[in-house]
């Protein structure tokens, strides 16, 4: 559950409410309104890694990242495409 507060620079702020998992889920909804309101929702991803699935905010220029870190699950996914493609002209 969330709440609105007025702030005293008189700026209204949704407040996260609850306790456990329902603060949790909270503090996730207002994060996501936010960024909705901001225009950034887009840029908030999951890794693309099936093993991984971290959820990132995306800094790319173009909005094109989809791996949360290169090093850890991108290198293996393009190592992996890279062997395939190597595999289908050689065949």
């Amino acid at each position: 559950m969330t709440a609105l507060q007025l702030g005293e620079d008189g700026v209204v702020r949704l407040e996260p409410r609850g306790a456990g998992w329902r603060r949790l889920a909270s503090l996730v909804l207002v994060a996501a309104f936010e960024a909705q309101s901001a225009g950034t929702r887009r840029r908030l991803k999951t890794c693309r890694a099936p093993h991984c699935r971290l959820a990132f905010y995306d800094r790319s220029r173009n909005n094109s990242g989809v791996w949360h870190e290169v090093k850890a699950c991108g290198n293996a996914a393009n190592l992996r495409a890279y062997r395939a493609r190597r595999r289908a002209r050689e065949a």
